[in-house]
């Protein structure tokens, strides 16, 4: 933690003085007379999405017209170009990194030095701070994962040499060991002094850790400015400060700025087409959808005041409700849709928001929040700016089946998700527009909760996972399941991965056969801090809902990567085979595949559900598949042998050596034959809390 007697050593004009500024976007008063100071060292300004954090940045910056003063040292930046502000000395990290896709790490710094102020910063001095983009050069910025990409937005910045470093959340999604180097980077900026940082973050630890003041920021205000030691060692300030309650002030500190009658009219009768769009459908455009000169009548304040949304609480529920969850802070919005779905006659529940949180503690709080509410009949997610990973991650941990809609807002723009519909709002101030918009999905949103189908008496849904190397198998399963089962098949690409978690909870299965688990053996070997959760998630969800599982234990033995730029370089140089779309396959050694089989055979250990796990006979025809012939034995016959002696068989658990070739139509027959025993076992519905209890207790055992 840092103190400030840091920078009492430092001498010279304040960095950095704001005094009146004033942001307007049309009507919305964004933010109202905020002061700040920043003599030297570093100053963090932390507070909920929606307060104005970023709208300060760009302020700063040049790219929000404001009234009131910027002084940087001493100079007068209000009115100025945003390149003649960066001529002056001030470098901008923007949220979201902003690399270019096409353009190789190598070339982005190249270009930002060509224009960059002389200084001690230069792109071999860049490389060696972030000596993992040197590994990179070569690589285009759709190629970088998003703390690479990260890397690369700071170390163009300080090509430019600034003396203030303005930086949007930086550490926004990054893994934990990458949030540690941004940390210590910054504190090694901050005790040259030669560079002022004013640092806007959500991970209140990395602010506190790194910053010598932290300034709150609510509703557009400065709050409240403390130093950090006072902040890190006081809770209860912490709480009053940054523990707001959702959609309403904690015990009267701070008030919601108030919200113009003309912002919360509910849209009258229309000639207007707005079209809602799923994430994958890249060409949709607010403006083009629903020009805001045609159609769109003045707003009517609706005389009749929307009921009151409840607050999710520990109480029992009243009936299905649709919940309402307000990352953005956006009341105005909030608002226009609760007064819709009133009126469509669905209940709504505000769901409360955590705060001062990291964005993976927030997102599986979240998750835990709504999976334990039985009232959950739909859910919205009001987004802003810098919010789009965070609603991803809650609605992609939600049941499949459960109508969900994720809309931008305050210029938000949702993640692309296979699991729920997104639209998105013009940017700026609550408009006629967004408010079309708005009433549009809540209509769409209130329909679906009300035809959401009852389960289905038909054939039972099967859902058959496959890739390259399983699909003769899938093909003939299929063929072999039909007259009694619909198969679903599910493709393990990265977003068939992404996608079943959610369709295991969707309450449609029957159960699930994984001819393709290619993510078991990379979870597994995954270092810790970087553990990817796609496998574990899986397992998780079939625990908890009782499904049965049958696997037929291929790819076990082969590490699956979608393209090489997703490999880890520490793994670049092994023999790989590759398919015709460019997915690489890594066999194994035989201490990778004991290590492999242990993590399966706990993981299907933890199953309630019944069990089937058949292994085909060893030998290369996979890997002879893939261009690769090298001898597969020794790594398959340590990954069977582990296997079987760590599965724990029981009456429903059941683990079967099948001597069979994977691609002999008898292994396919034996699947048939060995998914129709567990098939008809009784399994409970997902939302049984009996079933949740007892998967709880295997887990926890």
């Amino acid at each position: 933690m840092r103190t400030t007697e840091d920078s009492t050593k430092r001498t010279g004009a304040p960095a950095l003085v704001i005094e009146g500024l004033d942001v307007h976007y049309g009507q919305a008063h964004v933010l109202q007379s905020v002061s700040l100071a920043l003599d030297a060292g570093v100053l963090a300004v932390v507070g909920r999405n929606g307060m104005g954090k970023t709208t300060l940045c760009r302020a700063i910056t040049g790219m929000a017209p404001a009234t009131g003063s910027i002084r940087f040292r001493g100079h007068e930046l209000r009115g100025l170009a945003p390149d003649e502000i960066t001529r002056l000395g001030v470098a901008y990290v923007p949220q979201g990194r902003r690399v270019w896709r096409s353009l190789t790490v190598d070339e982005h710094l190249q270009l930002a030095s060509r224009t960059a102020r002389r200084g001690a910063w230069t792109v071999a001095r860049v490389y060696d701070a972030f000596p993992r983009l040197a590994e990179r050069r070569r690589n285009g910025g759709a190629q970088l994962s998003g703390g690479e990409q990260q890397m690369l937005a700071i170390g163009r910045a300080l090509l430019f040499n600034p003396s203030l470093l303005v930086m949007d959340e930086p550490t926004e999604g990054l893994a934990p060991v990458i949030v540690e180097h941004v940390a210590t980077l910054l504190k090694a900026l901050a005790d040259e002094g030669s560079i002022s940082i004013l640092l806007i973050e959500q991970n209140l630890g990395v602010a506190l850790e790194v910053a010598e003041r932290v300034a709150v920021m609510v509703n557009g205000r400065v709050a409240h400015t403390v130093s950090s030691q006072a902040l890190a060692a006081d809770s209860a300030l912490q709480q009053r400060l940054l523990g707001l309650q959702a959609g309403a002030a904690a015990h009267g500190e701070a008030t919601e700025a108030p919200v113009d009658a003309a912002a919360s009219a509910a849209l009258t009768t229309a000639q207007v087409v707005l079209r809602v769009r799923r994430a994958a459908d890249d060409d949709f455009d607010v403006a083009r959808s629903a020009p805001a000169t045609q159609g769109l009548p003045e707003p009517v304040a609706d005389a009749r005041p929307a009921p009151p949304i409840d607050r999710a609480s520990t109480l029992a529920p009243a009936g299905p409700a649709v919940h309402l969850l307000d990352l953005a802070g956006a009341q105005a919005e909030l608002q226009c849709v609760q007064q819709q779905l009133s009126k469509a006659g669905r209940r709504c529940v505000l769901a409360p928001v955590p705060m001062a949180m990291a964005q993976g503690q927030a997102a599986d709080t979240l998750r835990a929040q709504l999976r334990a509410r039985d009232d959950l009949a739909g859910l919205l997610v009001l987004a802003g700016p810098g919010d789009e990973a965070l609603a991803r991650a809650v609605v992609e941990g939600l049941p499949m089946a459960l109508p969900k809609f994720v809309v931008g807002v305050r210029g938000g723009d949702p993640q692309p998700t296979a699991q729920a519909f997104t639209a998105r709002t013009l940017p700026g101030a609550f408009n006629r527009v967004s408010q079309a918009v708005l009433s549009q999905v809540a209509a769409s949103l209130a329909a679906l909760v009300a035809q959401q189908a009852p389960a289905a008496t038909g054939r039972p849904v099967v859902c058959i996972t496959t890739a390259d190397l399983g699909d003769g198998v899938a093909r003939q399963l299929v063929r072999t399941l039909e007259p009694a089962h619909e198969c679903l098949l599910l493709r393990m690409d990265a977003a068939g991965e992404r996608s079943l978690p959610g369709l295991i909870d969707s309450g449609l299965l029957a159960g699930v056969i994984d001819l393709a688990p290619l993510d078991v053996a990379r979870t597994a070997l995954a270092p810790p801090p970087a553990r990817p959760d796609a496998g574990g998630d899986r397992f998780t969800r079939l625990a908890r809902t009782g499904l049965p599982y049958l696997s037929a234990g291929l790819a076990l033995d082969l590490l699956h990567y979608a393209s090489e730029a997703a490999m880890p370089s520490a793994l670049h140089g092994r023999a790989a085979g590759r398919n015709g779309e460019g997915e690489v396959f890594l066999p194994l050694d035989t201490a990778e595949a004991e290590r492999v089989a242990a993590h399966h055979a706990a993981q299907l250990n933890g199953l309630v559900g019944p069990v089937r796990l058949l292994l085909p006979a060893v030998g290369g025809q996979a890997l002879r598949r893939l261009g690769l012939y090298q001898d597969a034995a020794p790594a398959q016959l340590a990954l069977h042998r582990t296997l079987a002696r760590q599965f724990r068989a029981t009456p429903t658990h059941r683990l079967q050596e099948t001597g069979l070739a994977f691609d002999d139509p008898r292994f396919a027959d034996s699947l048939g034959r060995a998914w129709r025993e567990i098939a008809t076992a009784p399994v409970s519905t997902p939302h049984d809390p009996r079933q949740r209890s007892r998967a709880r207790d295997a887990l926890q055992a």
